[in-house]
């Protein structure tokens, strides 16, 4: 009886609604994997400023953005939006997303076509003859 009553009164304590830091915990939980790939960019980000010799400032110019968002950015806690993405590849000229090439790899790089001969037959037969292989290059 006197565990009932000291549950019954621990109830009426406790909050009926979720306080801010339970609010917080829960989202986190939901962002799990969000907030992970933002930790991982903002290493990157970090890694590359301390590689070119530049500073928070520097990249914010760069940006056209604060510097009180780059140092939320370096965070690691933001949820970066594909604008913001894109600023921090031109910034830096570092990829982020996969699409992203480098001003280097523009200069003197010829992506290369490979051409095969391949050959089907009536029975739906795929034959590939590699002696036929050559590569094309584009300007």
């Amino acid at each position: 009886m006197e565990r009932k009553k000291k549950q019954e009164k621990l109830m009426e304590l406790v909050s009926k609604t979720d306080t801010q830091l339970v609010k917080a915990m829960r989202e986190r939980v939901r962002n799990k994997a969000m907030l992970k790939e933002s930790k991982k960019i903002a290493m990157q980000i970090l890694f590359k400023l301390r590689a070119n010799k530049m500073t928070q400032t520097e990249l914010a110019e760069k940006m056209k953005v604060s510097p009180q968002f780059v140092s939320k950015l370096l965070a690691g806690t933001e949820n970066l939006t594909l604008e913001t993405i894109v600023k921090i590849q031109q910034a830096l000229d570092m990829p982020i997303l996969v699409s992203y090439k480098s001003k280097n790899e523009h200069e003197g790089f010829s992506p290369v076509l490979y051409s095969v001969k391949i050959t089907v037959s009536e029975n739906a037969q795929i034959s590939i003859d590699p002696s036929m292989m050559h590569e094309s290059y584009l300007a």
